[in-house]
């Protein structure tokens, strides 16, 4: 085991080791005690709520540390794992060819396919979306940031999807995540996320984008202006 320095830190170690796996790990010269019995002492009447044993959680720190307890005989405490019996792995051309088989392999196959296109569903990894229309009609570039959580790029990504105006997606690092690019900087100085492109016009703040894609298609789901 690696150097746990923390008492506290040990005792949870132990106690994931036991919650995780309780079928094959097993605490042995336990002075005084049995695996299945003391983890949890009730107090005197039936009311009050169980509490942790704390004479079993330094013994299960001791187990993982690794040294005797002291007391009670028996020898150091140690944790063990009996081996666990697995199938035989195959090589990866094997496993490819498995995976190549299944249904959910066959599925999201299927689904990078319509990406392509600019069909099926909404998804991050979407490059294109033209809900039924020619990559001609495009006028709209949508820049996002890379890992898709940024709630001001999803609300601008959900107005597109609902208004099905077709776009392109263009992903881009957030801060967090490392430098700007430079075309995207030459583009926009600020790096401010997100961003369209319309018709060739450069526009921010996702607020604005919102109502300038408004006057795109207005035919359904506009923004209100709750301005007096």
């Amino acid at each position: 085991w690696p150097p746990i320095n923390s008492r506290s830190m040990r005792v949870t170690l132990a106690l994931c080791l036991l919650a995780t796996r309780p079928a094959t790990c097993l605490v042995r010269g336990l002075p005084g005690r049995s695996r299945s019995a003391g983890l949890f002492s009730a107090g005197r009447r039936a009311t009050t709520r169980p509490r942790l044993n704390a004479g079993l959680l330094d013994d299960m720190a001791a187990a993982v540390r690794g040294v005797s307890t002291g007391g009670g005989g028996g020898g150091a405490p140690t944790l063990e794992f009996a081996p666990v019996e697995s199938a035989a792995v195959g090589d990866w051309d094997s496993l490819k060819t498995t995976l190549a088989a299944s249904p959910t392999f066959k599925r999201m196959e299927a689904e990078a396919e319509l990406r392509a296109t600019g069909a099926g569903p909404a998804h991050t990894d979407n490059k294109l979306r033209l809900f039924g229309k020619s990559e001609g009609d495009v006028r709209v570039t949508l820049y996002r940031d890379h890992a898709g959580w940024c709630p001001y790029c999803q609300k601008v990504w959900l107005l597109l999807e609902e208004k099905q105006i077709p776009f392109k997606i263009e992903k881009v690092p957030m801060r967090s995540y490392g430098d700007k690019p430079e075309w995207f900087l030459r583009k926009v100085p600020s790096g401010l996320l997100p961003v369209i492109e319309l018709d060739g016009e450069m526009i921010t703040e996702s607020l604005v984008i919102m109502q300038i894609l408004d006057q795109v298609d207005n035919t359904k789901y506009k923004i209100q202006n709750t301005k007096a």
